[in-house]
């Protein structure tokens, strides 16, 4: 899911980054936080990326998963499809 709502954006097509990001999710699945644990190297892009995810909704998380939830996101290029 997050790969796809990344891939998704114009400005971030073509990129290759690595990061970590720590996401607070809501029961249905309602992004509410989003802290960059470790960022691209491009603080401009970390933001653009952070603001992305931020209120989008991903598949809702099973009843009773810890939170926040960890994600590593590596790209070797991001290719935005149909």
């Amino acid at each position: 899911d997050i790969r796809r709502l990344l891939s998704a954006d114009p400005e971030l097509r073509g990129r290759v980054f690595r990061l970590q990001v720590s996401l607070k999710v809501d029961h249905a699945g309602a992004i509410e936080r989003v802290v960059l644990l470790q960022g691209s190297g491009d603080d401009d892009q970390d933001e653009h990326i952070r603001r992305i995810l931020l209120g989008r909704t991903l598949t809702p998380p099973p009843a009773g998963l810890r939170e926040p939830l960890y994600f590593e996101v590596v790209t070797d290029r991001l290719e935005g499809r149909g």
